[in-house]
């Protein structure tokens, strides 16, 4: 369906719902959007700080092969059963 036709189906249900049901469903929307951005946010502080905290302790970054990788003993936390 395209933009425009969605816009106006969507225009018309109002039109037709109870006022109570637009406002739940308004504050449906605003709690959702508002969630989702808080989240974005949260998000982006968390790997602002990982990039600090990487700033701060540069030997704490290790890079292996795959191969040291595999070799590496393995301790009972580090399984998945």
């Amino acid at each position: 369906m395209a933009t425009a036709s969605v816009r106006e189906t969507l225009k018309r249900d109002v039109d037709t719902w109870s006022d109570d049901l637009v406002e739940n469903v308004i504050d449906f929307v605003h709690f959702i959007t508002e969630d989702s951005q808080a989240e974005e946010n949260y998000l982006w502080q968390k790997v602002e700080e990982a990039h600090a905290y990487d700033r701060e302790h540069p030997d704490g970054i290790v890079t292996v092969r795959v191969e040291d990788w595999d070799a590496a003993p393995r301790r009972p936390a580090d399984t998945m059963e």
